[in-house]
C-alpha cells in the first residue's frame, strides 16, 4: 500500500554529491538456497535483496523475455500485427526438429510443413506459456531475416534498457556457454515489460494454451505461482543443465508489486524450490517494507525566486512521483528533504524546465535524487524592464 507523507524540510544549496545504498541494510536479510537472487520494488526500482545479482550466469528460458520485448515493441510501433502470420521455412523446420530431438520445450513446429503459417499472437503464447524454443526461432528469423541478425537487435534493445550484464547468442535461451545474463538485468527487463507494454502484459498470466492437440503435455504454463494465491501474474521460468532451475516472477498484492528473480537451483528439488524461494523472498519484502509518496507531479515543492522575469517567483514541482521504499522500522520523518538549484532562476523559461534536484537523505546519509522542474512558464523582462529592475535592486541594497 502506498502511504502519503508530506512533512519536509526545505534547504537550498548549489551542489551536492549523490550516492546510493540498499535500504535493505536496515532490515535483517533472509537466506536463499538459490545461487543468484534479487528482489526489486517495481514502483521505485529499489533493490531490497541482492545475492550475486550481477554475476553472469546462464539465464535459460528466462532470456526469452528479451525476445518477447522485441516482439511487443514492434507490435506497439506498428511494424507487425498480432494477426500477422509468419511462414515456416526450411531453416526454422530444421532447427525445430533438432530442438525437439534434444528434448527442448516446443509448441510443435517440428510436426508442421515448410510453408505453413503461424499467427504472431499464437507465437507469443507459444513463447510465454509453452516456452517454445521453436516459436522463438520462427519469430527471430521472420523479423530479423536470420536468428543471428535478430540477436544483434536484441542486444541493441538490452543496451538501451541499461542491461549492462547481458550477452545473448540466440533467441530462445538454448544452452551456449557465451549466452549469459545477470539476474539484475532480468529484473530490469521485467520491469520494462510491465511498464512499457501494459496492453500486452496479460499474456504472462495465461495458465494454459493448446496449440497442438498432440502435445497436450506441454500446454500448461510452467509458472506454478500463477496457480497459487500469492498474487503472481508473470513472468517466465527457466531450466538448463548449466543454469539449473530458475524463475523471473512478478507478484502484486495490495497495490504493491515486487519483481523477484532466482536462479541456479541445481538439483532436482529446484523444480519446486524455485517457487518456494520466491514466495519466501516475497513474504519477507512485503512484511518489512512500505512505499511512501513524498510528492506527486504538480505538487508545489518550493517557491523559487526569479531574476529578470515577469514574475518574481515560480513554484517548483517534480517530474514524476517521489516515492521511497522504506523499511517499516524507519519513520518517513527520518528522511531529510533538500531542494538543490541555482537561485535565483533567470526569467524566460517554459513550464517543465529542469532547474535542479530534490534530494532525499536517509538516516545513514545515503541520498536519492529526483528532478525539480518549473510548474509554470515565466517570460523574460524586456530590456527596459531589466534596466529598471537593476535600479530597483541597487536601491534595495542601499536601503537594506
Amino acid at each position: 500500500m502506498l502511504k502519503k507523507f508530506y512533512s519536509f524540510i526545505i534547504c537550498f544549496s548549489l551542489s551536492v554529491n549523490f550516492s546510493f545504498a540498499n535500504v535493505a541494510d536496515f532490515v535483517e536479510a533472509p537466506s536463499t538456497i538459490a545461487g543468484q537472487a534479487i528482489v526489486m520494488d517495481y514502483d521505485t526500482g529499489e533493490v531490497l535483496y541482492d545475492k550475486n545479482a550481477d554475476k553472469l550466469v546462464p539465464p535459460s528460458s528466462m532470456s526469452k523475455l528479451m525476445t518477447i520485448y522485441v516482439l511487443f515493441d514492434k507490435i506497439k510501433n506498428g511494424q507487425i500485427k498480432l494477426t500477422d502470420e509468419f511462414t515456416i521455412t526450411n531453416s526454422v523446420k530444421a532447427k525445430a526438429i533438432q530442438m525437439e530431438r534434444q528434448r527442448g520445450s516446443h509448441m510443435g513446429i517440428h510436426t508442421l510443413n515448410v510453408g505453413d503459417k503461424i499467427k504472431v499472437e499464437d507465437l507469443i503464447k507459444g513463447i510465454i506459456v509453452l516456452s517454445g524454443n521453436d516459436a522463438c526461432v520462427l519469430a527471430a528469423e521472420s523479423i530479423g531475416g536470420t536468428e543471428e541478425a535478430f540477436v544483434s537487435e536484441m542486444m541493441e534493445y538490452a543496451k538501451r534498457l541499461g542491461m549492462n550484464n547481458t550477452y545473448l547468442k540466440n533467441s530462445s535461451g538454448w544452452e551456449d556457454e557465451a549466452h549469459l545474463m545477470s539476474v539484475r538485468d532480468l529484473a530490469i527487463l521485467s520491469s520494462h515489460l510491465i511498464s512499457d507494454f501494459p496492453e500486452f502484459y496479460h499474456y504472462f498470466s495465461i495458465k494454459q494454451f493448446v496449440y497442438d492437440e498432440n502435445v497436450l503435455w506441454n500446454s500448461y504454463n510452467r509458472n506454478d505461482l500463477l496457480r497459487s494465491q500469492v498474487g503472481a501474474d508473470g513472468l517466465k521460468t527457466g531450466h538448463t543443465d548449466a543454469g539449473g532451475y530458475s524463475i523471473t516472477a512478478s507478484i502484486k498484492l495490495q497495490n504493491r508489486r515486487f519483481i523477484i528473480v532466482v536462479n541456479g537451483l541445481m538439483n532436482r528439488n529446484g523444480l519446486n524450490s524455485r517457487f518456494t524461494e520466491v514466495k519466501k523472498l516475497f513474504n519477507w519484502a512485503f512484511q518489512n517494507f512500505d512505499n511512501y509518496i513524498f510528492f506527486k507531479p504538480e505538487d508545489e515543492v518550493v517557491k523559487a525566486k526569479v531574476w529578470f522575469g515577469k514574475k518574481r517567483e515560480v513554484a517548483l514541482t517534480v517530474s514524476k512521483p517521489v516515492i521511497l521504499t522504506l523499511p517499516k522500522n524507519m519513520k518517513p520523518s527520518d528522511v531529510k528533504i533538500k531542494a538543490v538549484y541555482d537561485s535565483p532562476i533567470n526569467g524566460g523559461f517554459s513550464k517543465g524546465k529542469n532547474v535542479g534536484q530534490l534530494v532525499l537523505t536517509l538516516p545513514d546519509g545515503e541520498e536519492r535524487k529526483f528532478d525539480l522542474i518549473t510548474k509554470e512558464a515565466v517570460e523574460s523582462m524586456s530590456i527596459f524592464g531589466k534596466f529598471f529592475e537593476n535600479i530597483r535592486q541597487i536601491f534595495l541594497s542601499i536601503l537594506g
